[in-house]
């Protein structure tokens, strides 16, 4: 069963030419690290066959990068479900470890929020815990429904709400904690720097209608969030 929410690319001409028009106002630096070696090194080679589609203008062949992101680079270095990092966890057995780090992750946040309780390490702990029964606490307690929008192939745990990732369960507290620090601020204004995909924004406007919120990042993660938000 498919529990993802899509937010992909969906055949919509004028999405793929607003990138082009986007993509052309962007400069391209052939130093990025200041003469040394770095990460952006490994990410900007990974992502060099994107980048030649984007200046081509190939649309048929950027069709299947965003349509099904997770099976290219599209995401590295901002986003965790780039095929790089998806092929490393299946192939070295990381599912179950990670699966146990998203949930712990939207266990922390139920806790954060007095939807569930602390465990005691002197008491008692959950023989099982069960992430659905987890969300419909946090729904419970924040009085929201939530939903998990995602593209295509992401490595994440399932539910009937759509597929939690790492980043969506801290995305969740992110946006709940700028709600507790500003929801006493009259006209807020929001500006994140280097906002992945998106998600606090979406939470952020999904949760607590807090709308006027500006996003700065680089230029193909900006094409990215563009979509997701």
């Amino acid at each position: 069963m498919d529990h993802s929410i899509q937010v992909h690319y969906d055949g919509n001409e004028e999405f793929l030419n607003r990138i082009f028009a986007f993509h052309s106002l962007t400069s391209k630096s052939a130093d990025s690290c200041g003469g040394g070696k770095c990460q952006w090194d490994d990410i900007l080679d990974n992502n060099s066959y994107i980048e030649a589609l984007l200046d081509a203008q190939d649309k048929e062949k950027l069709k299947e990068v965003f349509m099904y992101p997770s099976k290219h680079t599209l995401f590295r270095g901002f986003d965790d479900n780039d095929r790089i990092d998806i092929e490393f966890v299946w192939d070295n057995g990381q599912n179950l470890k990670f699966s146990r780090v998203i949930l712990d992750a939207l266990l922390r946040f139920a806790c954060a929020i007095n939807a569930k309780k602390l465990p005691n390490p002197e008491g008692l702990f959950e023989d099982k815990v069960l992430i659905e029964n987890v969300i419909d606490r946090i729904e419970e307690k924040l009085n929201q429904e939530l939903s998990f929008p995602e593209t295509n192939g992401v490595f994440g745990l399932p539910t009937k709400r759509g597929i939690v990732t790492f980043r969506a369960a801290q995305a969740l507290y992110q946006s709940w904690r700028i709600n507790e620090l500003c929801k006493n601020i009259e006209n807020l204004k929001i500006l994140e720097i280097g906002a992945g995909l998106g998600r606090n924004a979406y939470f952020c406007k999904k949760m607590y209608n807090l709308e006027n919120f500006t996003i700065v990042d680089l230029p193909l993660t900006s094409i990215l969030n563009y979509k997701f938000v």
